[in-house]
């Protein structure tokens, strides 16, 4: 893990690293992914989520090259967690989580932007 002008930057995986996750000190304060969202990543993507400070936090998936079903699922876990502790949790999906969310019908559940 390191610091870079505000951003943790963790690492996770074998290589070629499958995911990056990047988080934002930015308000509302953003984990940011990029690489694979699968099960064997989503551990860690939700663990860098739950060290975020609460309040309002969003998620870049912009930068997610794959997504499976576990890595939905996390996605659709998150958002509930947050609407029962009254926040809303922002996605800004790359194209792939956007096709899944939409052939799956999770994109009425996910608020993408």
């Amino acid at each position: 893990m390191s610091l870079d002008g505000g951003r943790t930057v963790t690492h996770m995986g074998t290589e070629p690293t499958p995911l990056a996750v990047i988080v934002s000190s930015d308000r509302p304060t953003t984990l940011i992914l990029v690489g694979e969202l699968d099960a064997s990543t989503v551990v860690a993507a939700r663990a860098a989520f739950e060290s975020l400070p609460d309040g309002e936090r969003s998620i870049d998936a912009t930068g997610v090259t794959f997504i499976g079903a576990r890595g939905l699922g996390v996605l659709l876990e998150l958002t509930a967690e947050s609407e029962r502790a009254g926040h809303v949790l922002v996605i800004s999906p790359a194209d792939v989580v956007r096709r899944l969310a939409a052939i799956t019908g999770t994109d009425q559940v996910l608020n993408l932007v």
